[in-house]
């Protein structure tokens, strides 16, 4: 799973890949699509390779290529063990069932992530989802939907809400991550906050970014308050007392607890990516 925040790299540039060391997004995507040249592609792959165990530990995911001529060659990548999520672009789900039994035959710890960028993507959400148990998120990609569509990007995004809201639905139902379309002013906090706090209203569990400068705007929003985490292991703790264990509901401070809020707390603890035992 990506996290929170997911900056993208672009894996055709050195200075950038270096730059990447000190940031603290949850995880990075290097971009082997859209960010490199068609000219650039072998080069890119091999630059890559050689960076990649410089970031063992790290959560790293590669964006593949959607062109057949390249997209296999990219998952050799993940033969090296330290890139643990694939993002596939414009992903459809004969795509994502190709490409999963690719990575069974790799024996490859590997979790797929589903760039979605085209009116034919939406449509078939629900069978991308359960085109492989190896698929852990969607991801809204904005700028493609709208060239798909043919209609202008803009700052406010109404040609893209429709889309938006389906993603973080059909995510939710699904129980898997969605990640919000990247900002693309970098220039404009406030704008980012704005649309991450609109993102996170409307069911995103996080968002993704193109510049560093995004990342703790992003994370400020959809990481939990402390006030929340404290509540949300309470709750939890109430939960695994002897007294209230089999029961239906509870009375905690007041307020009844039942399965649903203690679900969402298991959620609010996952969120703040604090490790403890869940029910």
């Amino acid at each position: 799973m990506l996290g929170i925040c997911s900056l993208f790299i672009p894996a055709s540039s050195p200075r950038m890949i270096n730059a990447s060391f000190s940031v603290e997004a949850d995880s990075l995507i290097f971009d082997l699509e859209d960010a490199v040249h068609i000219s650039e592609k072998d080069s890119a792959r091999i630059l890559l390779r050689n960076a990649l165990p410089l970031f063992n530990g790290r959560n790293i995911a590669i964006r593949i290529n959607a062109n057949d001529d390249y997209w296999m060659e990219d998952l050799e990548l993940f033969r090296l063990g330290i890139a643990h999520n694939v993002v596939v672009p414009k992903a459809r789900a004969e795509q994502i069932k190709q490409i999963s039994a690719l990575l069974d035959d790799m024996n490859a710890d590997v979790d797929i992530e589903a760039l979605i960028e085209s009116a034919d993507s939406l449509e078939e959400l629900s069978e991308i989802c359960r085109a492989s148990k190896r698929v852990r998120g969607l991801l809204m990609g904005g700028e493609d939907y709208s060239l798909d569509l043919g209609v202008e990007r803009t700052r406010k995004g109404d040609e893209i809400l429709f889309a938006r809201t389906k993603i973080a639905n059909v995510a939710r139902a699904y129980d898997l991550e969605s990640l919000d379309t990247p900002f693309s002013d970098v220039q404009d906090e406030d704008g980012l906050m704005q649309d991450a706090k609109f993102a996170k209203g409307i069911g995103y569990t996080g968002k993704l970014s193109i510049n560093p400068l995004q990342v703790k705007g992003i994370q400020k929003v959809f990481r939990p308050e402390d006030k929340e985490i404290k509540w949300a292991q309470k709750i939890l703790d109430a939960a695994g007392m002897p007294e209230n264990v089999g029961l239906g509901a509870f009375s905690l401070d007041g307020k009844m607890i039942d399965l649903p809020v203690i679900k969402r707390a298991e959620k609010t603890i996952q969120r703040a990516g604090i490790e403890r035992n869940v029910l």
